[in-house]
């Protein structure tokens, strides 16, 4: 044809970039779709890892998988991304990236790792599979163990062709919304072996986005719980990760699986979070047919719960005794059903995760969860259960655990002496009114209950505590004349302990600071 002959000969001494901008061009206006949303572009390495590293092009949005690796300037990286390299830098072909095009960024739907593992490369963080050759322009390249600043130390020639002449394929979408970037990223890896939180943080939605902010430990917005962030987790090893104070898994969106199923149970209470009804939750969600907006505070606080307990975990408890995700679980399941009757009230989380060490303990040594058939079922099988059980088995083993939580916490309050179970179990009837605790407040001029051994000051955020006293004048136990304003130190201190026994020892501390006898 032609136009084409023409075409070949006016371009003939041109460089490789106007070869690819006029390519783009063709493509962009004439190969697209019928709505011009999709098409298909190339563009050289060179220029691709340049527009990573301005972040023209950003595998961080809300569909994509976490990276997996971790790059170490120097290091040799992954295996992986070793072979992936190898494959590059002698001319085998990558498969498409997939992008959308949106507010000037090109978002990378599909080919995140492939996109990151480029720019470890570029950075020296990788290093070519060794015994790698490859023959360029008659020669042998001796390419195997080398990073790509000593590639380009060996042989610059070579190098200055590849960044030049190695070209990416890209197929691109114009403006996609979050949720139709998610479809598409689904349908691409159905086939490849995404984790079962991976694929259900795939299916977008606002919930989606907010499980994966409070887990993603790669955050820059301070919006992930301190537990999965920071200070609070260490690398094993390259791209590996796990909890200093916890053993909840890091790999295939473990955070992110944790996260979800305490906001399922929030709204569920007491309920099986096997994976089919998660993903049908988040379905829900992405249809708008959800409820988590609704109990979108109550989940917070319900984390904030978790994460601060677990924060209070010793910095030098063996690693195999550590709460992991099923234990934690179910310790928020007994939580979740003491709260039917009682208010729940954490007093020293250490003690309270202790206590629950030595209740786990105990209940794998003895036959406490036994059916009416007379089948007994080991606490290690509940566990395991959480997810593939069914709801009336959760309802009854959390029932029985929370018997004894009462149990441990009655003999507590009758005799100091035995273990310390680290939180409080009050009455819901005994609940102090908003009312109460401003008049309560003013009565007591603003100081605690125990000023004059403490010195503090309340307000109506602290505590409040209700006398121990009986009620001859019937009363209720939540009017002002039963009930005492107390700062967070003197509540925590006092613990279970009933009033008139915590006011004595403080009676006692004031005369051992005063020098009284």
């Amino acid at each position: 044809m032609k136009i084409i002959n023409d075409i070949m000969s006016k371009i003939e001494n041109e460089t490789n970039t106007v070869c690819r901008t006029l390519v783009n061009q063709i493509m962009r206006l004439h190969l697209c779709d019928p709505d011009g949303n999709s098409f298909s572009r190339i563009m050289s390495i060179r220029e691709y890892n340049e527009q990573l590293g301005n972040g023209v092009y950003t595998a961080q949005v809300e569909y994509q998988r976490q990276y997996c690796y971790t790059d170490v300037k120097g290091g040799n990286g992954h295996p992986w991304q070793r072979r992936l390299m190898g494959s590059l830098i002698t001319f085998q072909s990558l498969d498409y990236i997939w992008v959308n095009d949106i507010n000037g960024e090109s978002h990378i739907i599909d080919g995140g790792q492939r996109s990151r593992t480029i720019r470890g490369w570029f950075t020296n963080c990788i290093r070519l599979p060794r015994g790698l050759v490859y023959k360029f322009k008659g020669k042998n390249l001796e390419l195997g163990g080398k990073n790509w600043s000593e590639v380009k130390d060996y042989y610059p020639e070579f190098s200055e062709h590849w960044l030049e002449n190695y070209q990416i394929d890209f197929k691109v979408f114009m403006n996609y919304t979050n949720e139709e970037c998610s479809v598409i990223f689904t349908k691409l890896n159905t086939v490849n072996s995404m984790s079962k939180p991976e694929y259900r943080n795939s299916i977008w939605s606002d919930m989606a986005t907010f499980i994966r902010e409070l887990s993603d430990f790669e955050n820059k917005e301070n919006k992930t719980l301190d537990i999965f962030h920071g200070k609070q987790i260490e690398e094993t090893e390259p791209g590996k990760f796990r909890g200093i104070r916890h053993g909840i898994k890091f790999g295939k969106r473990g955070f992110d699986d944790f996260v979800s199923k305490i906001s399922y149970l929030t709204i569920n209470p007491l309920k099986v979070t096997g994976n089919k009804v998660l993903e049908e939750w988040y379905r829900n969600e992405r249809e708008g047919t959800g409820s988590f907006k609704k109990f979108k505070k109550k989940i917070k606080q319900n984390l904030k719960w978790i994460n601060d307990l677990i924060l209070n975990e010793k910095d030098n408890q063996t690693r195999s005794s550590l709460l992991g995700l099923p234990e934690i679980q179910f310790l928020f399941n007994v939580k979740t059903h003491l709260e039917r009757t009682y208010e729940f009230k954490t007093t020293n989380g250490l003690q309270l995760i202790e206590f629950w060490r030595n209740t786990i303990t105990l209940l794998k040594t003895k036959d406490w969860f036994v059916d009416y058939n007379g089948d007994k079922t080991p606490f290690k099988t509940c566990l395991s259960s959480l997810s593939s059980g069914r709801d009336t088995e959760i309802e009854d083993w959390t029932s029985i655990v929370s018997d004894h939580f009462v149990e441990k916490y009655n003999n507590w309050k009758k005799d100091s002496t035995e273990i310390e179970v680290g939180f409080k179990l009050l009455d819901k009837s005994r609940t102090i009114k908003k009312s109460v605790k401003e008049q309560v407040l003013v009565e007591q001029d603003f100081k605690c209950e125990y000023y004059d051994w403490c010195g503090n000051r309340v307000t109506m955020s602290s505590p409040g505590d209700h006398s121990e006293t009986s009620h001859t004048d019937g009363g209720s136990s939540s009017d002002v004349d039963n009930c005492d304003m107390t700062c967070e130190d003197c509540n925590g201190e006092k613990g279970p302990m009933e009033k008139k026994y915590y006011k004595l020892v403080v009676e006692q501390k004031i005369k051992d600071r005063d020098g009284e006898k």
